[in-house]
Parts: structure tokens; C-alpha cells; sequence
């Protein structure tokens, strides 16, 4: 016990001996960190090199931190500074630290028009510009909507249920009423075909809600692994450069190239992804299909084929025998008897001469609540990239391989993309350099959902036309052994062929289609240093995109059909430039300018053919194989501008900047007019006024800016003179047709002016920025076709006319509430308003008078419903039907108890928001790091389909709650003496009379939304660890996209996600596919 004692005694004086030792080896260093004015710096980070022992500084700059013996070193760091190193040594008790701002927007560039890359402080108009891992760790299959919440002013609009469908991108508003209103996409110079390849039709488009596919558009055809930066041009200012291509904004995207990478560098990115549905319309599970509450009995002795010996499950003991409880199968409407499990004889218990195994069988007739979310897989998408990058000194090479294969949501659905692409840059000699890049994308896809109303699109079934009985692991059968149709919705209990639908597997599987893409693009040029500050340079662009698409419908119970359509375009741009960049010293001046001309010549054509009276024999799909001739079309398009343009920027003491530029293109469309030739100007300035403040450490920058220009929009080729077509003969005689259309010789360009101001803030060293602006565009000269009488010859015109104002706000507020040596926290709000008015419809020097509206887009079903052009109103103002008020507001109700309604269209709504944004978050703790992004929009009217004829056809939950079947309902509202109304009719009367097939108003929603649009939590691999498993860089990420739909004010569908096609037409959704929710994980290794 002792002995234990003094050992015990021995080490406890051992360790205080030792802890005696040690603090005699440390002191304590006391300093206070300032920045160059002297005034405290709160929260720098002080670290001791070499340890992680470290501190932070109090709110007066303060600091206390035990230093270890010997000569040490002090790494003091703070958001906005630089880090400063400070030797301390053992004679330094007390110390005093000042640290130099680090201003990042000092040396900041972004990319501008031509490519150019500028300091953001010589820049007179508003660009933004976002990384490409933005778009590369949390995907989609189109990449555009990864920009979704992410850019102040361009508003996206998608449908992430649709394999790669459309992204329609607006920047600043509708601008023409019947032209082009998509920005233009730009990579490395390149511009990109981006043309609409849907139904475009004014009524039964699939902007309007017509039916089709929707096989998106050509700009998402781009590897997001290559892709270095994205910048957004905004303003008339910032796109004046491309002239009439500039018109609604620019989206320019810088490719990766291998400047930097070192000897060799390798990378190879995997990103696997898991798609489900996230939203489906509230569904009603109490009554089964059919017309009517009751069933048709079905006699044994009267219709014996119709049973197994001894079948029957029914026998009322009146003399008539055994039966079975026979549904109204031909009856696409579910207003039929209520779901009690009552056994009846269901569509797939027929069809004994097909050998059906489930012939005779009745079962119960019961509510299958999940079938419509049964429907759809759970979709997978992998994709991979491997990258080669290398530099030296005489230049750079980087080669990339991709490739994404996607099994989505649907059956039979997939999606394969294959990219490839080389960037170098090689020195020939110190002045003279060759530059160039080529990407090729393959693109094919196969079992693409139908959009709108039209029976491929399984929305159609499940939620607008369809029966709540049906039990989706029947209807997977949807084919016999001998290949006919087994349909849900056959004629009657002895007719197998479909009344109305088909089976939504069968459509998948049978009448699908497949279309693919074939992409080049690139460019090649070669510069020469003529002298210190001037180069010139000279460049070809080229973009040839190929697209064939193929639809099919299977001859069976119907004829059958198949389409097949090529389309080929290819543009290509020759340019030559003179670029000056001097600065001279002695009057604190710079000049920066560039100078060239531009040729471009895009050759288009579109061959399509689609067979007549079906199809000779089944499952045969080419277009010999029509029963009578197929009808084929073949239409071609050449255009062809020549351009000269130039631009200055003349800085002075580099606090102030005026930039004008100039440009005037001779367009071959309008060549026959006179009117063919047309300048744009543009002028802008900024001025650093931070610069001439004294300084103070809460303004790190102030910019002011302000611009001025005009660019254009020509016309379509073509619409200046008459042509002719070739048609089917008359026996043996040739026909050529012409439109009905008068075309206009003397039409002249769209032509957009607009004034913008802005002012730029970074405050306390960038821990607070912000970023303001406004403009106001006006658009005169609109090209349309307005209405003439048909006793001219003609039906319709093409004329100017029309002026249309955009004006509005952006803003985007950036902050970085804490910053530690290990955590921050930084948050991104941008907030975009767009007001739009049609100022006038006024045709100019064309004999058209009295244009009180125009019709941009009518949804082909009730035909009641469009969105218009009026004097007064914006640029998607809908009309439509509505009720009818008395003077104090009430809905009037008819004598029959339902609503009445106005005898002609009114305005009901409008399609614009009234504001959009998104609101990021960014939180880092040492080498994790977790982003959340919601977007957000207030407003945007549309007119819903899946909402008309869910109710119509008894499908959705409204039809079925609160006793409306069982006990009819009485409509709020007055009747024509005034009195309150107090008749009572059917909910089938109701959901027919005063939906929205008869008034409009009735199924006019909200489209304001909030979203919880992405989420990312990645680890970057500490680079010990990298090292040990030989590698430069190591980073994992977890990913999600449209996770949530946290708030939305319209019932059954998401209003984020109804967009199937770029044209012009707002404010129609016309059964809209289901929005998916996708996880996924991403790992990117560096070697």
C-alpha cells in the first residue's frame, strides 16, 4: 500500500514538474489586428504556422495566444485581407498587425460580348457570371435548368418530367409578339442553334396545349463538364455587339481549357442520379368509372360466350339466371358506382378467343389509390467524364469524354448522350498563335412522354380522362400472346377494340418514338501580336446540329401510322478583328478597342413525311409502307448578314470609363425591301466613385454605371415576296401552291432601345455587396401577321407595328455573416421584377386600321382561352370566358343552379409574375461544405387542363369531398332578383357546367411558387489524403434537385414545372407531366 503511495506521490510531482517545464517554454503573445487605416479588424483568424493551435480577435481587434518557445510564426487572415505572416520571436511580447485589403473586384474580369474578357470595373452595363460546378455536381439532363433561382433577370421555365424537354430562358421579358424571344446561347463565340423543334401552331401548339413531344431544346446539347463559366449579357448595352442576334439577351458559356494543367493532368468525374416523381394531382378513391351510378347485368343464358361453364356470380331468383355485374368500360369519366368491392367483371376477364387466363373472373370493385403513381419507375441516370488536360509554355491542350445514359421515369423510356471535345491553343512563335476548339454530341432518345391533351401522355389517363378502378398491374398486361391491344377502355364487353384510349403501356411500348441528335461545333482561328497592345485576329465559327425524329403508332384495332422528320441546321461565321488594349502613363489614360467584321450564313431545311390511310403492315415503319401515298414536304431556308462593328472603352486614372460601340448589319432577308441595312449604337459609362471618397473601411467599392442602346431583330427569310411550293399532282399535271398570306416588301427590322442604370456596392471588405439596377426598353416595329379581309385574296399580312415597353428592376444581394478560421456562412438573394406593356398596335404606313388585340396563343380545346397583345395591357394578358357579377361582386347563378357566364372572352388574368428570385445559402466548416438554393415567383396566371378535366371526368379529389355525390351542392352566389342562390344540383352537373370548358376564370390559377430548388453537401478529401491515394484532389458530393415544393397557391399541378415548348405562348398548362425529384452523388478526381 505504500509503495503504491509514493509511486503515485513520485508521478504526480513528476507531472507538475514537467507542466512547470512547459509553461516556462511558452508565453503569452498579446496584439491587436487593424487594417490600413488603422482601425480594429474583429473575428481575423490568428493561427501559430505549423499547428492548429490558433484564436480569433475580439470586437476591438484584440488577441491573446500561448506561443511556444523559440522563434515562432504568427498567419493572421480575415475575409477582404490579406494574409499576413509575422515572425515573432522570443523577445516579442506584444505586437501590432495591419492588414492590406484584398479586393477581389480589383482584378475581377467577366466574359462580355465577343467573348472579351473584361475587368468589372471598366464594365458600363449589368453582366453577371456564375462557375460551371454550379451546373456540374447537382445536373439535369438539361443543363439549363440548372441556372433555375441562379440569375438575377432570366427567368426559366421548365418540366423536369419531360427526358430532356424543353428550357425556355427570358431575359428582361417578352419583347416580340410574335417573334424570337429566347436568349441567345454562345459557347467559346460559337452561337448555337436553338430553335424551337415542337408544335408551334398559334391554336392546338404545344404552347397551347396541343399535343406532341417534347424533344427539347437544341442549346442543353453541351457537356456540363466542360464547361468553365456561364455569363449572362442582360442589357441592349452588353449584347449591341451582336447586333440583331443580341436582341433578348445573351447567355455566353466559356468552355474548360488546359491552361495551367501542368505537364499532365487528369480528371474523371462520376455522377449517378435517382429520379422519382416528387408531385401528383390529388387523386378521388370512392367511385369507379362510367356515366352513371348503376351496372348493366349480364345474363349467363342470354350471352354464354361471355362465361366459363358454370359462371355467374349474381342470380336475383327471378327467372332470368345466373350474371355479372358488367362497368361502362367505353366511358373514359369515373362519375360511375361508388368503390364498395362489389365483384364485377373488369376489362381484363374477356377475350376467351385471345387465351386470356383471366377470362370469366370477376373481383372486387374497389379503389386502387396508388395506381397512378404505380405507373412511373423509379429513373437512374449515370454519367461520366474523363478529361486530359496538359500546358507549356508554348501552349495548352485539353481533350473530354462524356457520356450520360438515363432510364427515366417512364416505361420504356431511356436517353443516351455521348460528348467529346478538344480545346489547344499553340504558340508558333511569341506573336503569332493558333487557337481552336471542336465538340461533337450525339443525342438519342427513345419512348418520350406525350405532352398536352393527347393520348400518349399518360397524365391523360390517369388524371383527366380515366377510370379510379383500375389496377395498374393489369394494365402492365397490355398486350395478348398473338399481340393485340388489351385496353382498359374497350368499346363494350364483346368489342376488344379501345373506344377512345389506348393503354398507356401500350403507348409506351408500342406507339412510341425515338429521335436522335448529331452536334459539331467549334472554332479555329490565328492571332498576331502586330505590336505591344495590338493584335489581330482572325476566326471561323460553325454550329451544324442534325435532328431526325420518328413517331409511330401501331396497326392493330387502328390503322396505324408513322412520321419521320430531318431537320439539318448549319451556321457558320467568318471574323476578322483588330484589338487594342494601350494604357498611357503619363495622362492616366487607357484605351481599350476592338474592330472587325462578321459574315454568317446559316442554310436550314426541314424533310418530313408521314404516311395516309395507315399502314400496309404491322410493325413495319418506313414510309413506303403507307396505304396510299405518304405526304411529304420538304422546306429550306438561307440567310445570309454581313456585319461591321467596333468598340471603345476609354478609361482615365482607372475610376472612370466610357465605352461606345457600333454596328450595322446588311441582312438577305430584308434585302428586297431597301430596308436591309441598320446600325446599332451603344454607349456606357462607369465610374468608380469609391475611389475619390476618402477611404473608410465600410465602402470597399462603389460603382455607378449607365447605358444607352439600341439593337434589332430582322425577319424571318421569306417574308418580304411570294414563293412558291410544290404539292401533290393532278393526275399528271404539276402544282405549285402559295400562301394565303400577303407578304410585305417594305417590312422593315425590329428595332429595342434601352436606357440602363446601375450602381455596384461592396462593403466591409466584400462581406457585404450589392448589386442594383434598372432599365426601360421599348420595342417598335414588331413583326406580325394581323388579319385582312379574305375577299383580297388573302387571309392574313405581315407588318411592322407595335411598340412594346419592358422596364424593371434587378437586384442581388451577396453577405458573408460569419467568417471564422473554420466555418462561414455566405447567402446570395437576387430579386427580378419585369413590368410589360403593349404601348400601341399601331401598323406603320400599312392600310390595317382598327387592331384592337392580337392573338399570340389559343389552347385548342375549348378554344376559349388566349393569351393577347392590346394597347394598354401586358404582353401575356389572357382572355377568356368568366362569371357574371352583380354590382356588389357576387357570382349570378341561371335558374338551373349553376353559374352563369359572360357571352364573349374578357380579360381573366395575366401570364407575367409579378417578381422572381432565388435565395442561396453557403455553408463551409474545413473541407465540408452544404448549399441550399430556393427559388422563388409571385404570380404568373395559367390556365390549367389537368385541373378542367380531372373535375370534368370525376378523376380528382374535389369531385368526391364532402358529401358533393351523395348530397348535390348549392353554388355561392345571387340569383337574378338578388336573392341568394338556393338551388341544388349534381356535382357531375357542377364539375360540367362551371368548370372551365364553359368558363374559363373557373380554372385560371395562381403561378406563384416557393421552392426548395437544390441542395449540396460535398467533401473535399484533405490533400494528405489525396496524396496517399496518389491523387491531386479528391471531392465527394451528395445532390438534389426540386425537392421540395414548399408553397404553392394552385391545386394539382406544379406551377414551376408545366413548360413544353420555348415559343412565345405563356400561361397554358395543358396536362402536365408529373415533376421528378432527383438524388444523386458526384465524385470528381483529380491526377
Amino acid at each position: 500500500m505504500r509503495k503504491n503511495l509514493r509511486s503515485r506521490l513520485w508521478l504526480l510531482i513528476g507531472l507538475s514538474i514537467w507542466a512547470l517545464q512547459l509553461h516556462a517554454q511558452s508565453r503569452q503573445v498579446t496584439g491587436k489586428v487593424v487594417d490600413e487605416t488603422d482601425s480594429a479588424v474583429p473575428g481575423a483568424n490568428v493561427l501559430i504556422k505549423g499547428s492548429t493551435t490558433g484564436t480569433t480577435t475580439s470586437s476591438d481587434g484584440n488577441f491573446s495566444i500561448s506561443v511556444p518557445a523559440g522563434k515562432q510564426t504568427l498567419a493572421v487572415s480575415s475575409i477582404g485581407f490579406q494574409t499576413k505572416e509575422v515572425e515573432i520571436t522570443p523577445a516579442i511580447s506584444k505586437v501590432t498587425i495591419k492588414l492590406l485589403p484584398d479586393v477581389k473586384s480589383l482584378n475581377e474580369v467577366v466574359v462580355t460580348a465577343l467573348g472579351v474578357q473584361r475587368n468589372t470595373r471598366n464594365v458600363g452595363y449589368a453582366v453577371q457570371q456564375i462557375d460551371g460546378s454550379g451546373i456540374q455536381e447537382a445536373r439535369e439532363v438539361n443543363y439549363i435548368n440548372s441556372l433555375q433561382g441562379k440569375l438575377a433577370g432570366v427567368q426559366i421555365g421548365g418540366n423536369s418530367g419531360s427526358m430532356g424537354g424543353s428550357s425556355r430562358v427570358t431575359i428582361r421579358g417578352l419583347k416580340s409578339i410574335s417573334g424570337n424571344n429566347n436568349a441567345l446561347f454562345i459557347v467559346d463565340g460559337v452561337p448555337m442553334a436553338n430553335m424551337n423543334m415542337n408544335s408551334t401552331a398559334t391554336t392546338g401548339g404545344q404552347g397551347t396545349g396541343g399535343g406532341g413531344y417534347d424533344y427539347g431544346n437544341p442549346a442543353q446539347l453541351l457537356n456540363p463538364n466542360d464547361v468553365e463559366n456561364i455569363s449572362v449579357l442582360k442589357g441592349a448595352a452588353a449584347t449591341a455587339l451582336y447586333g440583331s442576334r443580341g436582341q433578348n439577351g445573351v447567355i455566353y458559356i466559356t468552355t474548360k481549357s488546359g491552361k495551367g494543367a501542368g505537364s499532365l493532368s487528369l480528371n474523371y468525374d462520376l455522377n449517378v442520379q435517382i429520379d422519382e416523381v416528387s408531385y401528383l394531382p390529388k387523386l378521388q378513391n370512392s367511385y369507379g368509372g362510367g356515366g352513371s351510378p348503376t351496372f348493366t347485368k349480364l345474363y349467363v343464358n342470354e350471352n354464354p360466350s361471355g362465361f366459363l361453364p358454370g359462371g355467374g356470380t349474381y342470380d336475383d331468383n327471378d327467372g332470368k339466371g345466373k350474371y355479372d355485374l358488367i362497368p361502362q368500360y367505353g366511358i373514359d369519366e369515373s362519375w360511375g358506382p361508388k368503390l364498395d368491392g362489389t365483384l364485377v367483371r373488369h376489362y381484363w376477364s374477356w377475350d376467351q378467343d385471345r387465351n386470356n387466363p383471366n377470362f370469366g373472373k370477376a373481383a372486387p370493385w374497389s379503389a386502387h389509390p396508388t395506381n397512378a403513381r404505380d405507373f412511373f419507375n423509379t429513373g437512374i441516370t449515370f454519367s461520366n467524364n474523363l478529361s486530359v488536360a496538359s500546358s507549356s509554355d508554348k501552349g495548352s491542350i485539353r481533350f473530354s469524354l462524356g457520356n450520360t445514359n438515363q432510364n427515366f421515369i417512364y416505361p420504356g423510356s431511356d436517353l443516351k448522350r455521348f460528348f467529346m471535345s478538344l480545346n489547344t491553343v499553340y504558340k508558333f512563335t511569341d506573336k503569332f498563335t493558333f487557337s481552336g476548339g471542336i465538340n461533337y454530341i450525339s443525342d438519342k432518345s427513345k419512348g418520350r412522354p406525350g405532352t398536352g391533351f393527347f393520348g400518349n401522355n399518360p397524365m391523360l389517363f390517369y388524371v383527366m380522362y380515366g377510370q379510379r378502378q383500375i389496377d395498374d398491374a393489369y394494365l402492365k398486361n397490355y398486350k395478348y400472346a398473338d399481340g393485340t391491344e388489351q385496353s382498359w377502355n374497350r368499346t363494350a364487353w364483346n368489342i376488344q377494340k379501345p373506344a377512345f384510349t389506348q393503354n398507356p403501356y401500350w403507348n409506351q411500348y408500342e406507339n412510341y418514338n425515338t429521335d436522335q441528335n448529331t452536334r459539331y461545333f467549334g472554332n479555329a482561328g490565328l492571332t498576331y501580336q502586330i505590336m505591344d497592345g495590338l493584335t489581330a485576329d482572325v476566326r471561323v465559327f460553325s454550329d451544324y446540329l442534325n435532328h431526325l425524329d420518328e413517331v409511330r403508332s401501331a396497326k392493330g384495332f387502328f390503322v396505324g401510322s408513322y412520321a419521320k422528320r430531318t431537320m439539318v441546321n448549319h451556321e457558320t461565321n467568318y471574323q476578322a478583328t483588330l484589338n487594342l488594349n494601350r494604357t498611357f502613363n503619363d495622362s492616366k489614360l487607357s484605351l481599350e478597342a476592338v474592330a472587325g467584321g462578321n459574315i454568317l450564313n446559316i442554310k436550314s431545311s426541314t424533310d418530313a413525311g408521314t404516311t395516309n390511310g395507315g399502314l400496309q403492315n404491322p410493325m413495319v415503319y418506313v414510309l413506303q409502307n403507307s396505304v396510299t401515298p405518304a405526304t411529304i414536304s420538304n422546306i429550306f431556308n438561307n440567310r445570309q448578314t454581313n456585319s461591321l462593328f467596333a468598340s471603345a472603352t476609354l478609361g482615365y486614372n482607372k475610376i472612370l470609363y466610357l465605352t461606345a460601340t457600333g454596328r450595322n448589319d446588311w441582312a438577305s432577308t430584308l434585302y428586297q425591301t431597301g430596308n436591309y441595312s441598320y446600325f446599332y449604337p451603344s454607349v456606357a459609362t462607369s465610374f468608380i466613385f469609391s475611389d475619390v471618397l476618402p477611404k473608410t473601411r465600410w465602402l470597399t467599392l462603389g460603382k455607378a454605371r449607365l447605358s444607352y442602346a439600341q439593337v434589332g431583330n430582322d425577319a424571318d427569310a421569306y417574308s418580304v415576296s411570294r414563293y412558291y411550293d410544290y404539292v401533290a399532282p393532278f393526275g399528271s399535271f404539276p402544282l405549285q401552291s402559295t400562301s394565303d398570306k400577303l407578304f410585305n416588301g417594305k417590312l422593315k427590322p425590329e428595332l429595342s432601345s434601352e436606357v440602363e442604370g446601375g450602381v455596384d456596392f461592396k462593403f466591409f471588405n466584400e462581406l457585404l455587396g450589392l448589386n442594383f439596377t434598372y432599365y426601360d426598353r421599348r420595342t417598335i416595329n414588331q413583326i406580325w401577321n394581323v388579319q385582312i379581309p379574305a375577299e383580297s385574296g388573302f387571309t392574313t399580312k405581315v407588318v411592322n407595328g407595335g411598340t412594346v415597353q419592358n422596364k424593371g428592376i434587378e437586384l442581388t444581394l451577396s453577405a458573408t455573416p460569419v467568417m471564422t478560421r473554420t466555418f462561414s456562412w455566405r447567402t446570395t438573394l437576387n430579386f427580378s421584377r419585369n413590368q410589360n406593356t403593349v404601348l400601341n398596335l399601331n401598323t406603320n404606313g400599312e392600310k390595317v386600321e382598327g387592331i384592337e388585340r392580337l392573338i399570340v396563343g389559343t389552347e385548342r380545346r375549348t378554344n376559349k382561352v388566349s393569351m393577347i397583345a392590346q394597347k394598354g395591357m401586358s404582353l401575356g394578358t389572357m382572355i377568356g370566358t368568366d362569371y357574371v357579377y352583380d354590382a356588389n361582386g357576387n357570382r349570378t347563378v341561371g335558374a338551373n343552379g349553376t353559374y352563369n357566364v359572360t357571352p364573349t372572352p374578357v380579360i381573366i388574368g395575366d401570364a407575367n409574375p409579378d417578381f422572381f428570385g432565388g435565395f442561396n445559402n453557403m455553408f463551409s466548416y474545413k473541407n465540408l461544405y452544404l448549399s441550399a438554393l430556393v427559388d422563388f415567383q409571385k404570380g404568373g396566371d395559367f390556365f390549367s387542363y389537368t385541373n378542367l378535366y380531372g373535375n370534368k371526368s370525376g378523376m380528382l379529389a374535389e369531385t368526391a369531398e364532402n358529401g358533393i355525390r351523395e348530397n348535390g351542392l348549392i353554388n355561392p352566389g345571387v340569383k337574378s332578383d338578388g336573392t341568394p342562390n338556393d338551388v341544388v344540383i349534381t356535382a357531375q352537373t357542377h364539375f360540367n357546367a362551371d368548370g372551365g370548358n364553359r368558363i374559363s376564370k373557373a380554372n385560371l390559377y395562381d403561378g406563384s411558387f416557393i421552392y426548395l430548388r437544390e441542395v449540396r453537401l460535398g467533401w473535399n478529401f484533405p490533400d494528405d489524403v489525396a496524396k496517399k491515394l496518389r491523387m491531386q484532389a479528391l471531392r465527394l458530393t451528395l445532390t438534389g434537385r426540386n425537392l421540395w415544393l414548399i408553397k404553392s397557391n394552385a391545386p394539382n399541378v406544379d406551377p414551376a414545372n408545366i413548360t413544353n415548348s420555348i415559343g412565345n405562348q405563356l400561361g397554358f398548362e395543358g396536362g402536365a407531366l408529373p415533376p421528378v425529384r432527383s438524388y444523386g452523388v458526384n465524385l470528381n478526381l483529380t491526377f
